[in-house]
């Protein structure tokens, strides 16, 4: 029965940036595993954790010894490598010798040649031992030049000697050391130090080093430490020295000397204490999930110590006072359960209940200072009303090559004034929008990034820009449209509840993707400076989630005709839009699926594009398309509309009107029957959104297309003949397009 051990390692360094620990955990733990496999270690978990002071790695699990293993390495040609008579040249010789093995068990082995493996000595493969590598195939026992078979010869690439070396596996406890330092050196960070005279680069000066192999010490070094079974505790509340000797101890031994080892837990303490705090007064803390999880990782051991200011900076804005806290002291801010501040918060501090005191005065002396400055600068901004400020914007420049934001908000007037027409019908009372209140949305919109605040914190654009549009004595809608025409402002976020924050959202989006793409400003790869991808995104979420009967096409054409650029921007913008989209339903649609639905998608209200995709997975699945109970099997609808697809050239004539006249055969005229009594109902299915429907009566197509095809020839010699097949197949194709590109669905 197989035995398991422990690994533990755990790296001692100066303070982390807190922004830095989310993603080191999950690399540390995902390097880690990687090492171990790569060096055949089994195991059966590995977790990570990290502290401010100390990342750590506990694997579990982890077998005695390596799986023993099968390596092959590619050495130089056959040809060079055996004489015509089958004698070994001084290449196989040599090569080996270069891996300590006698000549004869050298193999045969096909490389292809486009796999870009070059050189003698190149790894050909590794398998576990006891499994056949499928490299051998029957070789064994054989020179190397009877080694060849018929199947060999029959496969395509260059055929190489192949040196196969057989590693036991050695006992993980003998190798545990390299394991460690592979693992060190592996990691990587957002910024990295070089300290001393040393050439590590690490994310900070590395203090200790503990390493444990199953309670054992292992002896390694990195960055100018020795490793030791030795870790620290709590730099001010229990500065010492700890010995180590197993995985439980070692999480009890630091939370003894005040550190708590595992972030999961610290983040469940933090927000147990912030509860009972605010609870204390009768309140709730206000959930901030960010601030949560950058505490978290900012101490080792937290306490939440409440602190209170005076209750006259109530009077700012809840945002306001709320940044102030978050940004300046990383501090929870206190509400009743009907969201009302109080002039309270919670501090987390990295110390002991008997420090309360001392962390709350200094905390209160901080945010005290920071309200003021906020009072001022709020107080300030109020003395001009915001309409006054929309010349100020002329002293802001928002791209060199796209002028000022003032000139920003002259574009964002021109695409707004179509889009309020596009997306509400202006003659229907429920649909109207004022034209005056869109306008003054739009122009004070982007004011409030001259005011004092906003330069403070630029974070509370457009929430500044709503309170001081209301303070100016601007219509609700109109302060409401400021604060939402930046929505949504990340993945996931809301879309514009109000239908004039809907309309300047959309004219922000558009007016940043038409100007930076006519420039050329193009994201690449992972480069998107001005959050383009963003931009794109959120149009799609307030179209489709607003249920506009618009396109893509219309819109950003118009769009690009307002602004008076060149049209041959839109191919780009497209092309753009489709990536969005496809990344978008890549995780729910196949991807022919998604490749069918999103021909010219562009032409189609992206209300729809879910419509045909979910019709289209219907479609794959159904035991048959067709409404009837004798309907084609899925296959042979495909089958039938591919048909179509492979014939009909893409320079047929679109004109060219259909003469059943001279139609000969009976089969020609069924055709052009079934599609004349269903055309009429496929559009109106499409005209009603529903593409289940429009499907069905393309299947009942599939009996008439295969008749035809089976019993016309549609390339007939007599050119009349073949133009009219051919625009009889068109038409049917016309139909299709409307709800999909059959040809690139694919069988199940």
């Amino acid at each position: 029965m197989p035995n398991y051990i422990s690994l533990i390692l755990e790296i001692g360094v100066e303070e982390i940036p807190a922004t830095f620990l989310p993603g080191t955990i999950v690399q540390l733990k995902d390097v880690a595993e990687g090492v171990l496999a790569d060096n055949g270690v089994e195991f059966s978990e590995v977790r990570a954790y990290a502290t401010p002071r100390r990342l750590a790695m506990i694997a579990t699990g982890v077998s005695e010894y390596q799986t023993s293993r099968v390596k092959e390495y590619f050495g130089p040609p056959e040809k060079v490598s055996f004489s015509t008579d089958g004698q070994p040249t001084k290449a196989a010789i040599g090569f080996a010798k270069l891996h300590g093995i006698a000549v004869e068990d050298l193999i045969i082995k096909l490389k292809p040649s486009q796999d870009g493996v070059k050189g003698t000595g190149a790894l050909a493969g590794e398998v576990k031992e006891g499994t056949e590598s499928p490299s051998l195939q029957g070789a064994r026992g054989r020179s190397p030049q009877s080694s060849s078979s018929s199947s060999l010869n029959k496969q395509k690439g260059h055929r190489y000697v192949v040196a196969v070396i057989r590693e036991e596996g050695r006992a993980t406890r003998d190798i545990v050391a390299s394991l460690f330092t592979q693992i060190a050196t592996s990691l990587h960070f957002p910024k990295a130090m070089r300290w001393a005279d040393l050439d590590t680069r690490f994310v900070r000066p590395v203090r200790w080093l503990m390493a444990l192999c199953n309670g054992e010490p292992v002896e390694f070094e990195f960055a100018g430490v020795k490793s030791s079974n030795v870790t620290h505790g709590h730099r001010f509340l229990a500065n010492r020295t700890i010995e180590v000797s197993d995985a439980v101890q070692y999480q009890k031994a630091l939370e003894a000397n005040y550190v708590i080892l595992d972030q999961d837990k610290r983040r469940q303490l933090i927000w147990t204490q912030c509860v009972e705090a605010a609870r204390g007064l009768g309140a709730l803390p206000v959930t901030d999930d960010g601030l949560l999880q950058q505490v978290t990782h900012l101490v080792e051991y937290p306490l939440a110590v409440v602190g209170d200011f005076d209750d006259v900076y109530l009077n700012l804005p809840r945002e306001l006072l709320i940044t102030v806290m978050r940004d300046h002291q990383r501090c929870f801010a206190i509400e009743t359960e009907d969201g009302q501040l109080l002039n309270r918060f919670i501090v987390v501090s990295n110390t002991v209940a008997d420090n309360a005191d001392v962390v709350r005065i200094g905390a209160q002396r901080v945010i005290r200072a920071r309200l003021e400055d906020a009072r001022f600068y709020y107080d300030e901004d109020l003395k001009l009303p915001l309409i006054q400020r929309l010349e100020h914007l002329k002293g802001i420049v928002f791209q060199e090559a796209l002028g000022t934001v003032f000139d920003k908000v002259d574009r964002l007037i021109a695409i707004g004034d179509f889009l309020r027409l596009r997306l509400f019908d202006p003659t229907t009372t429920d649909a109207m929008i004022d034209r005056q209140d869109l306008l003054m949305a739009i122009r004070l919109c982007k004011v409030d990034l001259t005011t004092g605040v906003v330069r403070q914190f630029p974070e509370l654009q457009g929430v500044m820009g709503k309170y001081y549009a209301l303070k100016s004595g601007q219509a609700p809608e109109v302060a409401q449209a400021i604060l939402q025409h930046y929505m949504p402002a990340y993945a996931g976020d809301k879309v514009p509840s109000t239908r004039l924050g809907m309309i300047v959202s959309l004219a922000d989006k558009i007016d940043n993707l038409v100007s930076f793409f006519s420039i050329g400003q193009v994201p690449t790869g992972s480069e998107d400076p001005y959050a383009l991808r963003r931009q794109a995104m959120g149009v799609i979420a307030i179209l489709m989630q607003g249920g506009f009967k618009v396109t893509l096409e219309g819109i950003l054409t118009e769009a690009v005709d307002v602004l008076k650029r060149q049209r041959a921007v839109l191919d780009g913008l497209y092309a753009f839009f489709r990536q969005r989209l496809q990344s978008l339903f890549a995780n729910e649609y196949s991807h022919d699926v998604i490749a069918a639905a999103m021909e010219r998608f562009q032409v189609v209200g992206l209300d729809r594009l879910v419509g045909r995709m979910e019709a289209l997975s219907r479609l794959k699945t159904a035991e048959n398309p067709a409404t009837v109970r004798s309907g084609p099997s899925y296959f042979e609808f495909l089958f039938a509309f591919k048909r179509i697809y492979n014939i009909v050239p893409r320079d047929v004539d679109t004109i060219y009107a259909v003469d059943i006249g001279i139609m000969d055969s009976v089969y020609e005229r069924n055709l052009y029957e079934a599609l004349r009594q269903r055309q009429q109902g496929i559009e109106t299915a499409v005209s009603d959104g529903d593409f289940s429907g429009a499907l069905g009566l393309l299947a009942e197509l599939v009996g008439p297309i295969n008749e035809f095809f089976d019993k016309v020839l549609v390339m007939d010699k007599d050119e009349r003949q073949r133009a009219n097949r051919l625009a009889l197949l068109r038409d049917i194709l016309k139909a299709v397009s409307t709800v999909a590109d059959i040809s690139k669905l694919q069988e199940r």
